[in-house]
């Protein structure tokens, strides 16, 4: 090989180390952005961003939704009743709960959306700064409608005989548009249902929380699309009935001081 073929043969050399230095550095900056979009660290790529603001999008619409169809509901119900969606006030435990509703001695009702269809599946009662709360969690599609009655004593709906409940007074409750055959309803989604018994309330045998209110819950059945609930109380004291959604439920406050 001649010197000319030679000096030829190093210039061809060196250019094909540039060319992969060049592709070598190409693809390592495109690895470092694509991991940077998983989480992984580094700046985000256009790919992570839209997927975070679709799922904010989801969630402030879910939200909208919600409140909206809540404060249809309420103006249905003309004022007997209250509709909201926040499932954190609910909680029976959560501390520094506040009350919910406007509360008042009155007997109240609210009727039901029409296709309304729930079951009562569980009885939650806790005690809070300056009221009880009892909620009547639900299934299916509402919102469901109730009435109240607050007096000295309590009937069942079907056959007249006194309910017993302790306290001295007595809230009765019923949930409307139950199916008629809770059993059955049951059985055909393969989900159990609540059983009619008692509920322990707030009060215990020392007197301690001293203003609490609710002695216990007794779950009187069904009859005709209607659970009854009978909650005992220690004295007369205001009450609010508000409807809840996700999952369905009703919330009774009662004002303890």
């Amino acid at each position: 090989m001649t010197g000319h073929e030679v000096r030829r043969h190093s210039r061809w050399a060196r250019r094909g180390v540039a060319a992969a230095l060049m592709g070598a550095a190409l693809l390592a900056g495109a690895c470092s952005s694509n991991g940077s979009g998983d989480g992984a660290g580094g700046s985000s790529s256009g790919g992570a961003t839209s997927t975070v603001t679709e799922s904010r999008t989801h969630t402030q619409t879910h939200t909208q939704t919600a409140t909206q169809t809540a404060t249809t509901t309420t103006r249905d119900g003309k004022g007997s009743g209250e509709v909201a969606s926040d499932q954190a006030k609910t909680d029976t435990d959560k501390p520094g709960a506040t009350m919910m509703g406007e509360a008042s001695l009155d007997d109240r009702t609210q009727h039901p959306a029409a296709g309304s269809n729930v079951r009562p599946v569980a009885v939650r009662v806790g005690h809070h700064d300056g009221f009880d709360r009892v909620v009547i969690e639900l299934e299916g599609s509402g919102p469901a409608g109730w009435y109240t009655r607050l007096g000295t004593t309590a009937a069942h709906q079907a056959s007249g005989h006194p309910i017993d409940v302790a306290g001295q007074y007595a809230l009765d409750l019923g949930v409307e548009m139950t199916p008629i055959d809770l059993e059955e309803a049951a059985r055909q989604d393969g989900r159990t249902v609540l059983k009619p018994g008692v509920h322990p309330g707030t009060t215990t045998g020392d007197g301690e929380p001293r203003d609490a209110v609710v002695t216990e819950v007794n779950y009187a059945g069904q009859f005709e699309a209607r659970s009854q609930f009978v909650i005992g109380l220690t004295r007369k004291v205001p009450y609010s009935v508000t409807y809840l959604d996700g999952p369905p439920r009703i919330v009774v406050d009662f004002k303890a001081r």
